[in-house]
């Protein structure tokens, strides 16, 4: 598959001794959830890439600012709360393989007030092996949720 993600690092790597104290950290210490973080950013610093995808040659194959995430997550959150008739603190199984897309779906579920809980999709290749697993963990998690297991066919 070779796909990577890239976190952007964090800035100045070496504090300047003269600088005066970075406003934006004192901040931080007020947000008790990583979604209000997320939506503070997405205010604050909109256009700062957060996530880079990359492919197997090291390349660029995708990249995810702070709206961008902020505006994605939203959607999903509305999704999820209308469409799937879910409630705070129910645990969603996210199946999907790592990137961008992952990463929206989590932070949609954050949105939402619901649990995310990432699942590696089944390999094409070795389906008959790594489906039973796959369908194990995402019964697991909706008997943590309040509703019954989905129907397998």
């Amino acid at each position: 598959m070779g796909l990577s993600i890239q976190v952007a690092p964090p800035q100045p790597a070496q504090p300047d001794p003269t600088a005066q104290p970075d406003p934006h950290a004192r901040v931080l210490f007020q947000f008790l959830f990583l979604s209000e973080v997320l939506q503070w950013r997405a205010q604050t610093t909109p256009d700062h890439v957060l996530y880079t995808l990359l492919n197997c040659r090291g390349a660029i194959a995708n990249s995810l600012t702070c709206v961008q995430l902020h505006k994605r997550a939203e959607k999903i959150a509305v999704m999820l709360m209308e469409r799937g008739h879910l409630q705070d603190g129910d645990h969603v199984a996210l199946v999907y393989p790592p990137g961008i897309d992952l990463i929206a779906a989590f932070y949609g579920c954050l949105y939402a007030g619901c649990v995310p809980i990432t699942v590696r999709p089944p390999h094409p290749q070795n389906i008959a092996t790594t489906l039973p697993t796959v369908k194990m963990i995402v019964e697991v998690t909706c008997l943590g949720a309040s509703g019954p297991p989905p129907a397998w066919s």
